[in-house]
């Protein structure tokens, strides 16, 4: 399996949150629905988030023993995540632990198009 974004992962963790739109106070805000953002790359790799809602965070932090841990793409599944093959968690948006990072590398999505 293919490792990527091991320095975004890095530098995410390492950043302070900031004042995310999202929070107010010590509120999470929740999606109705699990929600996935739009994809975005860089030269290597393609990049997208993902929104649990409250029951799949809890389903979450009850699968992980409440451990900040990198989830596999089975326990992804589980949980309700769908998305195609190849996406990898890295990382979590730190003041929102049910805002999931995954990434893939540009050559998974590449081998996926038609010729």
């Amino acid at each position: 399996q293919v490792l990527c974004c091991l320095s975004q992962q890095f530098a995410y963790f390492a950043t302070s949150a900031g004042g995310s739109g999202s929070t107010r106070g010590n509120m999470l805000r929740f999606p109705e629905e699990i929600e996935y953002s739009d994809k975005y790359a860089d030269s290597r790799n393609e990049y997208r988030s993902v929104i649990l809602t409250e029951a799949v965070c809890l389903k979450m932090r009850m699968l992980t023993g409440g451990q900040g841990r990198l989830l596999t793409e089975e326990e992804c599944t589980k949980l309700g995540v769908q998305q195609s093959p190849g996406w990898q968690h890295y990382g979590s948006h730190r003041p929102e632990p049910h805002i999931l990072l995954f990434c893939r590398p540009l050559s998974v999505v590449r081998r996926r198009l038609p010729p």
